[in-house]
């Protein structure tokens, strides 16, 4: 047996038929991503998790350069999620070390810190998915997700 789930926004959810359009997520047999979360602010990192566990995905954060590597280097992550600016390892430095072990891994940068016409932006928007400003409605961090995983399904 195939198990299929979908999850909605809450608010959604009433007798509208064209439900399906609106998906968040969306998972065969159950199982949802393995996701790195990389922030050096706690309470950010956290915030991301509950945000991506309430999706189903499973989930681990890294708030400096010895969790990520200690993260990355151990389980095998579909997507990577994580701040530009932070003390000891960048984000670009992160992505540059997940992309070598995980040449496949997906890229949501969250920054508060790059204008759209800086070098800096247009970097990470060359190697990131999706780009989220700080800060952020919960809703944008579920949907670059979700149309992160749609679209690789679709490949």
């Amino acid at each position: 047996m195939n198990l299929r789930v979908y999850l909605y926004n809450v608010d959604d959810i009433s007798t509208d038929d064209r439900l399906q359009n609106r998906r968040l997520g969306y998972c065969e047999g159950g199982v949802m991503a393995r996701i790195l979360v990389v922030d050096d602010e706690e309470p950010i990192a956290k915030l991301l998790r509950n945000i991506l566990e309430s999706l189903g995905h499973k989930v681990d954060i890294a708030t400096n350069a010895r969790e990520f590597m200690k993260a990355i280097q151990g389980t095998p992550y579909e997507l990577l999620v994580t701040d530009l600016m932070m003390p000891e390892m960048d984000g670009f430095m992160c992505i540059q070390k997940a992309k070598e072990i995980y040449p496949n891994i997906g890229i949501v940068i969250i920054t508060g810190s790059a204008p759209i016409e800086s070098d800096k932006y247009k970097k990470a928007k060359s190697l990131a998915h999706r780009i989220i400003a700080k800060p952020f409605n919960p809703m944008d961090i579920q949907a670059a997700v979700a149309t992160y995983f749609e679209s690789k399904r679709n490949l």
